[in-house]
Order: structure tokens, then sequence, then C-alpha cells
């Protein structure tokens, strides 16, 4: 029995040796809550990230919303948070950073049941969201209602005000309402004779077409052309004393892998390159 326990203490030793020397070396991890507009692209750029450094893991939790990352940034539950909106002012005053990284388009959506309508005039996308159209035979497609999906606020629905201010000031909104993108473009790919607008980037995996609206370019070749496109912004949010593990990602979002990642996803680059001396 003696020999039996000085062996095993003896192979325990050797273990934890082994573990010390890097052998069982426990990687950190990196949460980054926050919002759904741009969820599947992060977890990407996570899974990449994580392909190339070994001893830190990425994680992307099920979407809370940027409200939701940035409280947990502030409870001290996470130390980055993604969001799709400029930080507010009671935000700011708790010393966080916000550091926008990349944008993308908001588009409007149908689906695959909406045949014959490749494009909608301002004054009609108005006519179908207050309800004064609600067939898409009047629009050129086929004989049923027409079923819209909308925001109930959000950055989407305000980076569309912005462009297409009428449509805030529609006095009731004839709409099913979600409690984000995400929600609201898996609805419009499950459900037939729906429209609803979402970030570009929501629509990678799912059976929609983007429907061309007055004014507005579907196309993610000239992001540039300013009044052609409705912008949302895709940004990560630290405190100003961010750790090595935040710096270690960010610097990552300014790499040309992280770019091309970002292009696939319809979305472009905004982060200048990062020296260790910044992060």
């Amino acid at each position: 029995m003696t020999y039996k326990k000085t062996f095993l203490r003896a192979i325990s030793g050797t273990l934890l040796c082994f573990g010390v020397m890097g052998y069982g070396h426990a990687e950190e991890v990196l949460r980054i809550p926050g919002t759904e507009a741009f969820h599947p692209m992060l977890v990407e750029l996570a899974e990449a990230f994580n392909a190339s450094h070994m001893n830190l893991k990425v994680v992307i939790p099920d979407p809370v919303g940027s409200r939701g990352g940035i409280k947990a940034l502030l409870a001290g539950e996470a130390p980055l948070a993604s969001v799709s909106r400029d930080l507010k002012q009671n935000e700011a005053a708790h010393g966080l950073v916000y550091r926008q990284f990349a944008e993308s388009q908001v588009v409007f959506v149908v689906h695959p049941s909406v045949t014959g309508v490749k494009r909608l005039t301002k004054e009609q996308v108005l006519g179908i969201y207050s309800g004064k159209i609600d067939n898409w035979k009047d629009v050129g497609g086929p004989d049923h209602k027409i079923y819209p999906i909308t925001r109930d606020g959000g950055s989407t629905l305000k980076a569309l005000i912005r462009y297409f201010p009428e449509f805030g000031n529609i006095d009731k909104l004839r709409a099913k309402e979600t409690y984000n993108s995400e929600e609201s473009a898996d609805l419009a790919s499950r459900y037939k004779y729906t429209i609803a607008y979402v970030p570009l980037g929501l629509i990678d995996d799912k059976s929609l077409n983007i429907i061309e609206v007055e004014g507005l370019s579907p196309s993610s070749d000239d992001l540039d052309a300013v009044g052609n496109h409705v912008l949302i912004k895709y940004g990560l949010v630290h405190r100003n004393d961010p750790d090595e593990n935040v710096k270690s990602f960010l610097r990552y979002l300014a790499t040309p892998k992280a770019d091309a990642i970002m292009a696939r996803h319809g979305s472009r680059p905004t982060l200048t390159v990062l020296s260790s001396s910044q992060y």
C-alpha cells in the first residue's frame, strides 16, 4: 500500500511538472458580449483569431444588444463589448472608449415568395409600412397580403431614419416589431410574403432577396458614395486602460486576414493599423 501511494505521488508530481512547463497551461478567455447586428461576422473573426493565438480564446456569447454589452462591461463581466452605435454621453462618462472597426449597409429584403418585385420607391415603402399598401400585387408582385417587419428601436432603425426621415414620421407602423435585427432576418427568411430591413451581414446564410429602394444602392462596391447607402457602424467598447488581451484582439482586427473576413460579410473595415505603442 505504501509503495502504491508513493508511486501515485510520483506520477502526480511528474504531471504537475509538465503542467508548469506549459503542457497543461490553461488558455485565457476574452468574452465579448453585445449587439446582434454583426454577430455572425464577429464569431468568424473570433474563430480565425483563436486559430492563431493558442494562449487566448475569444468567446462571443449570444447577443444581448449594444446596451447589454456595455452593461456587462461596466459590471466587470467582460473587458470588451460589441456595439452598433456610438456611445451615449452617460456611458462615455464612465471612462469608456469606443473604437469603430467596420461599417455595413442596411438593406431591404423580402422572402423568396415575393416574386416580380426588384425595386421599390420610397413612397411604396412608406405605403407598405403605414398599411396603405397591403398587397404585393399593388407593387408588381403576387396577389397576396404583405407582412412587413420592423425594429422596435435600435441602431438599425435609427440608421434608416437618418437617410429616410419620412420613415420615422409614419404615425403608426403596420408591421411586426422585433427585438433585434437578427430576429428580423430570421422571420423574413422563414415566413412567406414578408419584407424587412436588416444589416447586410445578417443575410449571409439566409434565403432572402435584396430589394433596391429608390436612391439606395444594395451594392457594396462603392460605400464611399455618400447618400447611396444606409450605413450602420460596427464598434467595440473598452475601458480607457485595456489589458493586453483586448489590445491583441484589436490589433488583429486591423490585419488583412480580418479585413477579408469583414468583406465576405458585406462590411468595410475602418480600423487603421494599430502599433504596439497604441494597442
